[in-house]
């Protein structure tokens, strides 16, 4: 199998029909199957997934369980399940846009060295409303390790598509894995993001869920980047982890949020790695990127 793509679903009855048509709906001249996880809904989003699997054109996996495993898990589990040289990823609530699927395999496929790749996204409302700005990513063209530390972020996780041989880990300890798993991935090869809308991400806009989610982002960055610098003896990827780390410290003082006990970690494990110029750089990018992603 050339390419798997994997969903991911929970509570999702009003939405994961459009995002499964919305798949099925892609030009791409090769097979792929579709690997759905359902985690236990309360709703009929299982229902509606059985009932798909039976019209669609391409070869549809449900997994599931008679227990709720969470959010990661779910993920975790249909990405094992998948067999494909390429895999997809995008959520039970997202849309693909066309021409999406056929971009990033023809990129993989003509650039060996690459990992992964990442496209924008437009924002949407639960109305079908376009949201402005539109979810960019904070970069252009070919990614490096080095790159993703300093920015500390690429594009929506349900727009990536990875090479499956450089994936070489399934489980994590994190409640949201995507950042970790970034990290795993570029630490294999380049990553490309396609500076091109693919798809379209649904956002609910809450204020309590967006700071909620903001603050467990962030925790989930300092704990993979601590558990990740453990594992590197190459002092330049520490160098930029440090800078990263205290960038984000003088961020969260400017703004008086509460200081993460995990960025503590991660400034006095990598101390030693300190360089004026560096971090000099890495601050000049980061107001870059985020004047972008503004």
């Amino acid at each position: 199998m050339k390419l798997s793509v994997c969903v991911s679903t929970y509570n999702q009855e009003k939405y994961i029909k459009s995002c499964l048509e919305s798949i099925d709906n892609q030009n791409i001249n090769i097979p792929f199957d579709i690997i759905v996880g359902v985690d236990k809904s309360s709703d009929n989003t299982l229902k509606i997934v059985y009932e798909y699997q039976k019209i669609s054109k391409n070869k549809v996996v449900i997994v599931t369980s008679d227990e709720q495993v969470g959010a990661s898990e779910n993920y975790l589990r249909i990405h094992k399940r998948a067999c494909g040289e390429f895999v997809s990823h995008i959520d039970g609530d997202d849309l693909m846009l066309p021409g999406k699927l056929s971009q990033q395999v023809k990129i993989l496929e003509n650039s060996p060295h690459l990992s992964a790749v990442w496209h924008n996204m437009i924002l949407f409302s639960d109305t079908g409303e376009v949201l402005n700005p539109v979810y960019a990513s904070v970069w252009d063209g070919e990614i490096t390790l080095k790159d993703f530390i300093r920015v500390g972020f690429v594009a929506a996780h349900s727009s990536i598509m990875y090479r499956k041989k450089c994936r070489n880990k399934y489980s994590y300890n994190y409640p949201v894995p995507d950042y970790a798993i970034f990290l795993d991935l570029l630490n294999q090869g380049n990553g490309y993001v396609i500076n091109e809308s693919l798809g379209m991400y649904r956002h609910n806009i809450t204020g309590g869920t967006i700071n909620t989610g903001l603050v467990t982002f962030k925790a989930n960055v300092y704990r993979a980047l601590y558990d990740f610098a453990l594992t590197k003896k190459n002092g330049v990827i520490r160098k930029e982890i440090f800078c990263f780390a205290l960038l984000n410290l003088l961020a969260d003082l400017k703004s008086r949020r509460k200081i993460d006990n995990k960025l503590l970690r991660l400034l006095t494990r990598n101390a030693s790695f300190i360089e004026i110029n560096l971090l000099i750089d890495s601050y000049r990018k980061m107001i870059r990127t985020s004047v972008r992603k503004a």
